[in-house]
Formats: C-alpha cells, structure tokens, sequence
C-alpha cells in the first residue's frame, strides 16, 4: 500500500518536472524567435537593397 502511493507521488512528481522542463524551453524558443525574428528582417533588408 504504501509502496503504491509512493510510486503514484514519484510519477506525479516526475511529471510535474518535464511540465517545467517543457514550458522553459518553450519559453526560450519564443526569446530566441524574438532575437531571431528583427536580426533576419534587417538582413533580408539590406539583402534586397544590395540585389536591387
């Protein structure tokens, strides 16, 4: 019985965890993409400047 409910504590424990493991690393995509995103716009500017 006991050994039950420490399993179902350790699984849910567990879980909770990669929840958070997966939300920073959303998180840190979207800051990336943040960073990405203005950085490409300016090159593909310049790009269609130095072309035309």
């Amino acid at each position: 019985m006991g050994i039950l409910l420490y399993i179902n504590i350790n699984t849910k424990r567990t879980a909770g965890v990669e929840r958070d493991k997966w939300r920073e690393r959303r998180l840190s995509v979207i800051s990336y993409s943040h960073f990405i995103f203005p950085l490409f716009l300016s090159f593909f500017r310049v790009m269609r400047l130095s072309i035309a």
